[in-house]
């Protein structure tokens, strides 16, 4: 495995007098496949957003290949983010550009300034992301504009931009929520292979149990900020998933 490791030790995050992680550690393997299960709230979304140092913990600390994210400088935080392949909840498209000027967003961090400034004069890379709308089932949509795409076409268009750039660490949020299941297996399981095929480190948090269970190498389960479940995935339980879910119906 030779993809960046990530080690959280000590961390909570809180968000006024609201505790979105608390005390939690956690040490991930380069190149690990990681599925991040629990109910809304359990603080998946917040590992994932702390694992790019968009945001700090309130205590402990976060690390890559053991360079505490808080000591890096703006230059060097600026640089790991160009490492992480993103696949946020939102999407975060630009709905007034094209499928094509959206995907190229994910090649554009390992870019020199002169083939940025390029790709907005003249369109580039055609083939390449005509290649990856392909995998998404969007290839006759590169010229379109994101705006005129379905919910579940814009999903699939962010997660070509996420993957395209071959990222050393990937970052999904729950990237299947609005796919039909044929669909979201798909995707899901595109994901878990491109992964492997790069030796990228994966972080995918979900609510699709048995994907996970059947995709990912390691289950964490989050309940109310804390770590309730950490195992390999074919350890993972019934029993286990049902302490985690107790009293929520989220899971697939």
């Amino acid at each position: 495995m030779t993809g960046p490791a990530l080690n959280f030790h000590g961390v909570s995050r809180h968000y006024g007098p609201h505790t979105a992680l608390d005390g939690i550690d956690l040490d991930i393997a380069r190149g690990q496949r990681v599925a991040l299960i629990g109910p809304s709230g359990s603080g998946k979304s917040t590992i994932l957003a702390l694992a790019n140092g968009a945001l700090r913990p309130s205590e402990g600390t976060v690390a890559i290949d053991g360079v505490e994210l808080r000591s890096k400088t703006h230059k060097q935080l600026v640089a790991h983010r160009k490492c992480c392949g993103l696949v946020p909840q939102g999407g975060d498209l630009v709905e007034q550009l094209s499928v094509h000027d959206n995907v190229i967003v994910g090649l554009l961090p390992r870019w020199p300034w002169y083939r940025v400034l390029l790709s907005r004069l003249r369109v580039v890379e055609e083939k390449r992301i005509a290649q990856w709308l392909s995998k998404v089932n969007l290839a006759s949509r590169q010229t379109s504009r994101v705006g005129e795409l379905s919910g579940g076409e814009k999903r699939r268009v962010a997660i070509a931009r996420g993957l395209i750039g071959a990222p050393n660490i990937i970052l999904a949020d729950e990237p299947t929520s609005s796919l039909d299941p044929h669909i979201g297996e798909k995707m899901a399981q595109l994901i878990f292979d491109q992964a492997e095929a790069q030796e990228s480190t994966l972080l995918f948090a979900t609510h699709w149990v048995s994907r996970a269970r059947r995709l990912a190498q390691r289950i964490i389960g989050l309940r109310n900020g804390r770590v309730v479940l950490d195992a390999p995935a074919e350890a993972v339980t019934d029993d286990d998933i049902e302490q985690l879910y107790a009293g929520s119906d989220e899971r697939h």
